[in-house]
């Protein structure tokens, strides 16, 4: 009987996201639905911050709206921070008002302008930019302070050009060196302060924890979530008092399977944190360059939703 009514009530809200979908298409031409159906996504206007907005197993019933401001090369993880917060706590701030009986992610739509009027407001005076040195050595001296760290992040997979430009984007603010393998399984090594690997570790599962088709997920239409964990780390740089970089930048490599990218590790001193995080046999051969195409990372086609104002099925 329980499977029963768990059964019915997912209908139900199976049947109330379609309806938002076409109430969304209708208000918002320009919006575009997620591939299964469970979310779409949007450039604001007035903002010019583009939101995905998805919709969870059990909504509205049980869950609200989970809003997502995007990346973009005109925001930072800074800039993008206070916007999020915001839309987060009003997604949450409707669901209650409605009760569980009806969608509100339309309703957040329609708000997202006052409620980012509020959080934005005047554009911060941008400060005067720093000579080239002591820009250098402001770098130099926060490592000195802190130190350096390189940590190896495993994911179940790296695949949408949207993940990977997350990933760029977050090492890019932050001021991380390294390398992103994209495939199955996806692995990032990023070096940095440990304060900056910290914050670089959360934004990864805020913004790519979720996973579904959009991201690059061609799984069930229940598999919403991929794990992201640290699978090892080396602590102090290089050089004298271990306090040099052993990247200067942050490069996405495509590799035909994992051993393909060892060389790559090695290159920095980092073959046994490879080997170690990998669990591959520190005794394979190990290839000289990247290989050919990772056949994971090859495009496919078929599932393409067509935007139109009749009910989904």
């Amino acid at each position: 009987m329980l499977a029963e009514d768990g059964d019915e009530e997912a209908e139900q809200c199976r049947a109330l996201q379609l309806e938002e979908l076409e109430l969304v298409a209708a208000a918002f031409p320009e919006a575009e639905p997620r591939d299964d159906g469970r979310g779409f996504s949007v450039r604001l206007e007035d903002s010019g911050l583009h939101l995905s907005v998805g919709f969870p197993r059990g909504y509205p019933a049980r869950a609200p709206p989970t809003p997502t401001v995007l990346p973009s090369d005109e925001l930072s993880v800074a800039v993008r921070s206070a916007p999020q917060r915001r839309l987060s706590a009003a997604a949450v701030e409707l669901h209650e008002e409605g009760g569980g009986d009806e969608c509100s992610a339309l309703q957040l739509l329609l708000a997202a302008p006052d409620l980012l009027e509020e959080v934005l407001g005047e554009p911060e005076p941008e400060p005067e930019p720093e000579p080239a040195a002591a820009a250098a050595q402001k770098d130099e001296n926060e490592d000195e302070d802190e130190g350096l760290r390189v940590v190896l992040v495993r994911f179940d997979h790296i695949k949408a050009p949207l993940a990977r430009k997350v990933i760029a984007s977050l090492a890019s603010d932050l001021r991380l060196g390294g390398i992103c393998r994209p495939g199955k399984p996806g692995l990032v090594c990023a070096e940095g302060t440990p304060s900056s690997l910290s914050s670089f570790e959360s934004e990864l599962r805020r913004q790519l924890g979720t996973c579904t088709r959009t991201m690059g997920c061609w799984g069930p239409d229940n598999h919403h979530f991929q794990s992201i964990s640290v699978v090892g780390q080396v602590e102090g740089g290089v050089g004298e008092g271990a306090r040099e970089r052993r990247f200067q930048g942050f490069l996405d490599v495509e590799t035909e399977t994992l051993m393909h990218a060892c060389h790559l590790f090695a290159r920095a001193g980092l073959e046994g944190l490879f080997f170690e995080g990998c669990g591959l046999d520190p005794d394979w051969a190990v290839p000289a360059d990247t290989g050919g195409p990772d056949p994971y990372l090859k495009p496919r086609g078929g599932t393409k939703m067509k935007k139109s104002n009749k009910r989904l099925h």
